[in-house]
């Protein structure tokens, strides 16, 4: 079989994967699908025993078997089936100087809507994990919304919720399929324009991809008892920040930010996070340019 023109692509109908067209032993022309596609490339790739990679092998294979077609729109597509899977999320240093562009098959995951009729997620929002504002007329009943199934696949618990009405520093608490309760449990209200945004987003296995979870910070207390004559012989626990002076000395008790000449002054915020280095995140949303 024997690639014959590449230019004037078909439309690639939902669940067809054929980007090409070739011609069969009998001279008949068909679509290739992309399984024969590639058991063509590897047949022809392996007579070829003095390349390296299978970047050269695929450029000298281009060059010399597709018999005139266009090498750039042949390789492209190529390249945009087999760089990795339809769902498969990357880090990408997109800000380093010169970096390129990403390749259309990969979409920022910024929240925003997918229109594109050559992908699965056609219709639906990408992940917001690179800190953006998502915009959504939702109707609240005691913190509780159904949110789109379109929609909800932008959002995640701890997603900062932000409406006329709903409470300062309110977040996601929990999204059960198309359901999501915020933590302003008393708020209702119908068609709220309401922004949905975070900081970024770590990535972590689990058994069940997308929900996630707020920061948080492992449950403990610090306690402090004082003995002696200031507490007429008996035990006490001051409360945070309270002076005591016993046997001539002054002391406070737990103070909050606790900083040294050796550590430096803490960073506090509004979340807990260790050290990192920021990526703009991406998923692979079709299998063609």
């Amino acid at each position: 079989m024997a690639i014959l023109t590449i230019p004037d692509l078909p439309a690639i109908a939902s669940g067809n994967d054929s980007m090409l067209f070739g011609v069969d032993d009998s001279g008949v022309t068909k679509k290739l699908t992309g399984t024969q596609l590639f058991e063509y490339v590897a047949d022809e790739m392996a007579s070829v025993s003095t390349q390296t990679s299978l970047a050269d092998n695929m450029t000298m294979f281009l060059r010399n078997v597709s018999s005139g077609a266009d090498e750039k729109t042949t390789l492209q597509y190529i390249k945009a089936y087999v760089d990795g899977n339809i769902g498969d999320v990357k880090h990408v240093h997109e800000d380093f100087p010169n970096a390129p562009a990403q390749p259309s098959w990969w979409a920022a995951m910024d929240g925003s809507a997918i229109s594109d009729a050559d992908s699965p997620f056609n219709g639906y929002r990408l992940p917001n994990d690179n800190g953006a504002d998502v915009v959504l007329t939702v109707t609240w009943a005691s913190g509780v919304a159904a949110i789109p199934a379109t929609d909800v696949t932008a959002l995640a618990v701890g997603d900062t919720v932000v409406g006329s009405g709903i409470a300062a520093d309110a977040v996601i608490d929990d999204i059960t399929g198309t359901t999501v309760t915020m933590s302003d449990t008393s708020f209702s209200g119908s068609s709220i324009s309401t922004t949905f945004s975070n900081s970024g987003r770590f990535w972590r296995a689990a058994e069940v991809s997308g929900p996630g979870k707020n920061h948080a910070f492992q449950g403990h207390k610090h306690v402090m008892a004082i003995y002696g004559t200031t507490t007429g012989g008996g035990t006490t626990y001051p409360a945070l920040g309270d002076t005591y002076t016993a046997g001539g000395y002054s002391f406070t008790s737990i103070e909050n930010n606790y900083s040294s000449a050796g550590d430096g002054d803490p960073r506090t915020d509004s979340e807990t996070r260790p050290i990192y280095r920021a990526y703009v995140g991406y998923m692979k949303i079709k299998n063609v340019p």
